[in-house]
């Protein structure tokens, strides 16, 4: 982790204004996959800090600002294809891509000379998405029966493997979606 907190794939958070350390966010990772010092963590009592601040953001990712305003210059990444987010919200989308994507925050990342391995460009990052090593699939939850269908049936690959699929299917029908 070369003495990092945490690290995880760049968020789009990327150039916002941090509430709490009142700096821009020149490092910012998704909390969809990321890995953490727990030795480290705990010697610096981030736990401790999180409650003090739990308040301070309101929104959807208020977890995600939160833990990358207290880490702040304590966070490293790792490369998109251990957590990257599909481009497509659905089946018609990647038919049919938008002109404009998630991706789009790629530009603001710094620090492109420290971590090599951050795509120069949307183009590049989309192409990524091709091939991932953990997928983070936040655009439409596969309980649901929603998000890209490739992703779903190799999740429901896994969920036969492991044995579960009649009681994972009983409890969140959308994963079992032909």
């Amino acid at each position: 982790m070369n003495g990092y907190l945490y690290v995880g794939v760049p968020g789009m958070g990327t150039g916002m204004d941090a509430v709490i350390s009142k700096k821009k966010f020149d490092v910012y990772i998704n909390l969809g996959s990321f890995l953490v010092d727990v030795k480290s963590v705990k010697l610096e009592k981030m736990y401790e800090k999180f409650v003090k601040y739990k308040n301070v953001y309101h929104n959807f990712v208020g977890d995600q600002n939160l833990l990358n305003d207290i880490a702040f210059g304590k966070i490293g990444y790792y490369p998109f294809k251990f957590g990257l987010a599909s481009p497509y919200y659905s089946d018609k989308d990647s038919d049919n891509p938008p002109k404009d994507n998630i991706f789009s925050f790629i530009k603001n990342i710094k620090y492109k000379e420290i971590f090599t391995f951050i795509p120069k460009d949307e183009k590049e990052l989309i192409n990524k998405g091709y091939s991932p090593f953990v997928i983070h699939q936040w655009n439409g939850k596969w309980m649901y029966g929603l998000g890209l269908t490739i992703y779903r049936r190799l999740a429901q690959y896994y969920i036969r493997y492991a044995g579960i699929w009649n009681e994972m299917c009983k409890t969140f029908p959308g994963y079992c979606k032909k």
